[in-house]
């Protein structure tokens, strides 16, 4: 991992310290509560090997930096089994010459989350989660409208999407910050088969921090 990446994640780690601690030990102390629906958003960084398919000379790229956004929609069976609908992606821009290409891969699952432990301790914040689903992986490339062009004569670009199979295994923990309320930090491993002209398969592990309401 680059020493960029390295103190991205410890940055994200250190914002989520900050905010526990900013809410006091009075929400510290807070329940669990985990009933009905549940809508998590989140943004990080971490980063993604890409394998391209014939079209692009078949060739496994280094590992590379990139942003990480998350959406989550689920719903509680009981206080430690939550199914959902989970979308966790990585997305990144570089330039060639006049060219600029933008990689934005993206798996969506069906996903199982269990929280093991007592939801009236500490320990009741952790979680492990595991899904299959759709991955999606799109290449676009944009070019100067003119030569000569500067940064904003960029085209709208051309893009190629493939699909295929995506899986998800990761976990995190939960700080309640209020009944409905809780922030976090969720870490995964995210997998694509795609087998296609551009894409064969990708890694992305992103670290997230995130906001889950419980309604």
């Amino acid at each position: 991992m680059t020493r960029m990446a390295t103190n991205s994640l410890a940055a994200i780690g250190a914002g989520l310290v900050l905010l526990c601690f900013g809410v006091g030990d009075a929400s510290a102390m807070k329940a669990h509560e985990r009933d009905g629906w549940m809508f998590g958003v989140g943004i990080g960084y971490g980063e993604s090997k890409i394998t391209t398919g014939s079209s692009v000379g078949n060739f496994t790229t280094d590992w590379q930096d990139g942003a990480c956004p998350q959406l989550r929609f689920g719903r509680m069976l009981g206080r430690h089994l939550m199914v959902s609908v989970d979308q966790k992606g990585w997305l990144d821009e570089q330039g060639f010459g006049t060219s600029k290409v933008r990689v934005g891969i993206q798996n969506v699952t069906a996903a199982l989350t269990v929280f093991p432990g007592n939801p009236e301790s500490v320990v009741g914040g952790l979680y492990i989660q595991g899904g299959v689903g759709f991955a999606n992986a799109r290449l676009t490339v944009f070019q100067n409208s003119f030569i000569g062009g500067g940064p904003d004569s960029l085209d709208d670009g051309e893009h190629r999407d493939e699909g295929g199979v995506g899986v998800t295994l990761g976990g995190g923990y939960e700080f309640r910050l209020s009944s409905a309320l809780a922030a976090g930090i969720d870490v995964s491993a995210n997998f694509q088969q795609i087998d296609s002209a551009i894409f064969e398969k990708t890694w992305f592990f992103p670290a997230v921090l995130s906001l889950n309401w419980y309604f």
